[in-house]
């Protein structure tokens, strides 16, 4: 008698705990149907380049300065159908070694010594640089056609951008490439010669308003050499 009491028990105790569940406020888990952009993330900013660069001026504050120093029109970074290589603050202002930003690579007379190559410092203003040099700088950065995953082959191939040139192999060229590494990655300038290799966004294929497509680098990128746009095919 006791043993079957025992098995009775038993088998109440299953539908006790599902009982209990409802009682506590927790519901069963009931199937669900696949979700094929669960893990995905959301690309679309609503809102322009320059928008977004006011925005997060935690990341942006130095490309912001060198935008309005050098006279770029910040109308450029409103336009559709372009792709926005957005420069960080660690790669244009950062003191450290590792991070080789545009400032630490890149020195200028000391003031002090105005016209002595030997006696060049590292900027603390782009006010220290010729306007023409930062602006053609942000311009390189600015590439004229929409280029996000879907446009970036696996073969490298430049794309033009808005830097101004007269050469017959225009240095007005970056480079992208996409590797497939368990999600895709996007190289730029990826040239044996370049001061850094495997330059890549932190931040990509950011969708704005009116098309355009955002790439925020930690890196800044060099002009390809005239070798270096032979060595590689270019975009028609």
């Amino acid at each position: 008698m006791k043993n079957i009491k025992k098995h009775f028990l038993l088998l109440l105790l299953p539908m006790f705990c599902l009982t209990g569940c409802e009682l506590f406020g927790l519901q069963l888990q009931q199937p669900a149907e696949f979700d094929p952009t669960k893990g995905t993330y959301d690309n679309q900013l609503n809102k322009s380049g320059w928008a977004f660069i006011q925005s997060r001026q935690d990341l942006f504050s130095d490309l912001r300065e060198a935008v309005i120093y050098s006279e770029v029109d910040s109308n450029l970074f409103n336009a559709p159908n372009h792709t926005y290589l957005l420069l960080t603050n660690q790669s244009l202002t950062s003191t450290t070694s590792s991070d080789n930003s545009y400032w630490y690579l890149s020195k200028v007379f000391d003031p002090n010594f105005p016209n002595d190559s030997t006696k060049m410092v590292r900027p603390t203003s782009w006010e220290q640089f010729p306007k023409e040099q930062v602006k053609q700088f942000l311009l390189y950065h600015m590439v004229k056609t929409a280029l996000s995953y879907n446009e970036i082959a696996e073969q490298t191939k430049g794309d033009l951008t808005f830097y101004a040139t007269e050469c017959t192999l225009p240095n007005g060229y970056v480079a992208f490439q996409e590797k497939k590494e368990g999600a895709m990655s996007i190289y730029l300038n990826n040239f044996p010669t370049h001061y850094v290799l495997n330059a890549k966004p932190r931040t990509s294929n950011l969708q704005t308003e009116n098309g355009s497509y955002i790439h925020v680098m930690d890196k800044w990128l060099n002009y390809p050499s005239n070798q270096d746009l032979i060595d590689y095919p270019i975009h028609n």
